[in-house]
């Protein structure tokens, strides 16, 4: 069996590639392993000399993860999938989804791809078994060549993959090509790019008949979701970047808070020429003399001058960091960084009602329903695509005469609290009985319906009140 969980840097990096060395980047932020490039961040911003002055680096707050886990709410529930000729088969899909745990592969995917703009689904088809599953792959590990006219539609995808050969476990590229729909090929290549497809177990021959449509035209059992509807290329990693520079700049500044908190967030007290009276000797843990005072807050402490002819002096310093006002300027780059990722600062949840709690970057109910229709557009194509190479997959493995495509994919919204419900019930009967809405508007405001079903509805129910007398 291959290791669990490789270790990054057991990742081969092919040359020239800083899209792949940033990707990691963000991998290793998302993962919770990027304390070398914070301290080294650090190094970089501060000097050897404060660096070290302000001890391990510590990683209390990761703004770029916690934004990229707070949009990926689409699917917080299991998408419905419909189709307008064949409602049977549109179940048995959705159904083979629940099957496979598509949601949860559905779920990690859109957080990848929100933080890495980039992510790779394959529907995988187990050859011997028919088993399907979605594998969700990070980018770095990937690399292709995209449609001529559609730069974001990938028509070749490779994948760097760890698989046996000829007994060995190494490095290899499995290379899925449907440029050419007359001759598609699917081929395990080395890492210098030499044919290794017959020496891999369970490899298969020629292009697999599973991943063909009714007709015999082949389709590329890959999709590449993006974190916009129409990239301009294959591949964007430097998007969002000023998300992660920003990330590293407001964990740079929790660590001087931190260190500030440490070693500078209290007045200092200091004398010259002047010792206590009544100091008493004693011998401390190591031996060594240690001259103390024994006081309490209703004792008085004398002081005595320590050289005859010198002004005795004594004075206090203001705290040297004002904490407080450092973790507002902190927080406030953290709602600035919500900004730039599209959020509404009205829609980010604090911690407490104090204002100075720290700003925790989750949505509010309300504002996970906006990200819910922002965001569904653009996963909406993909997993319409998805619906459709499952019903081709499941074609092939059983026979079926399913449509292979026309499928459609909704999602469902967070539901509304209790309060804000109310609300809505209040504001739209105040709207009615001013006559600023129609009965079948406020309906569909309520209830959520569009207004031609809540317009039919009402006319339903005044036919049965009228059958009634």
């Amino acid at each position: 069996m291959p290791p669990v969980n490789l270790p990054t840097s057991a990742i081969p990096v092919r040359h020239s590639s800083s899209r792949v060395r940033h990707t990691r980047l963000r991998i290793r932020m998302m993962r919770g392993e990027w304390h070398s490039d914070m301290r080294r961040h650090i190094l970089e911003s501060v000097g050897p000399i404060r660096a070290k002055a302000w001890g391990p680096v510590m990683l209390s707050a990761c703004p770029f993860r916690d934004l990229s886990q707070a949009v990926s709410v689409l699917y917080d529930r299991d998408p419905e999938v419909s189709h307008r000729d064949d409602t049977v088969s549109a179940l048995q899909v959705a159904r083979r989804w629940r099957d496979m745990q598509a949601r949860a592969a559905m779920q990690a995917g859109q957080v990848w791809t929100e933080s890495l703009n980039e992510c790779g689904r394959m529907l995988h088809v187990d050859p011997e078994s028919g088993r399907m599953r979605l594998r969700v792959v990070t980018p770095d590990l990937l690399d292709g060549r995209s449609h001529p006219s559609r730069p974001g539609k990938p028509v070749e995808i490779r994948e760097w993959c760890y698989r046996q050969v000829d007994g060995s476990w190494q490095w290899v590229q499995e290379v899925w090509n449907v440029e050419d729909e007359s001759a598609p090929f699917f081929a395990v290549l080395s890492m210098d790019g030499d044919e290794l497809t017959g020496r891999i177990e369970g490899a298969v021959d020629g292009w697999p008949d599973v991943y063909r449509f009714a007709d015999g035209r082949p389709f590329l059992p890959w999709s590449l979701t993006h974190s916009v509807a129409e990239p301009p290329a294959l591949f964007s990693p430097w998007h969002r970047i000023e998300a992660v520079d920003g990330t590293m700049v407001a964990a740079r500044n929790s660590a001087l808070i931190d260190h500030s908190q440490t070693h500078a967030a209290w007045p200092q007290r200091c004398v010259a020429n002047m010792q206590p009276a009544g100091m008493q000797s004693q011998e401390g843990t190591d031996g060594s003399p240690v001259s103390v005072v024994v006081s309490d807050p209703t004792s008085i402490i004398s002081w005595q001058a320590v050289e005859e002819g010198v002004q005795p002096m004594q004075w206090q310093w203001s705290t040297a960091a004002p904490i407080g006002e450092m973790q507002d300027v902190y927080e406030r780059r953290l709602a600035m960084l919500a900004q730039s990722w599209g959020l509404s600062p009205s829609d980010l949840v604090r911690q407490s009602d104090d204002p100075r709690s720290g700003v925790a970057l989750s949505l509010s109910r309300a504002g996970v329903r906006e990200v819910q229709m922002r965001r569904a557009p653009v996963y909406r194509p993909h997993d319409e695509r998805l619906a459709a190479m499952t019903a081709a997959a499941m074609n092939r493995l059983d026979g079926g005469s399913r449509p292979e495509s026309g499928y459609r994919v909704a999602y469902a919204l967070l539901p509304l609290s209790v309060g804000e419900q109310a609300q809505i019930e209040r504001e739209t009967l105040a709207l009615l009985d001013r006559g600023l809405l129609s009965p079948a508007e406020a309906r569909a405001r309520i209830l959520g319906e569009s207004v031609q079903t809540a317009a039919a509805a009402l006319q339903g129910i005044t036919n049965a009140r009228t059958e009634e007398v």
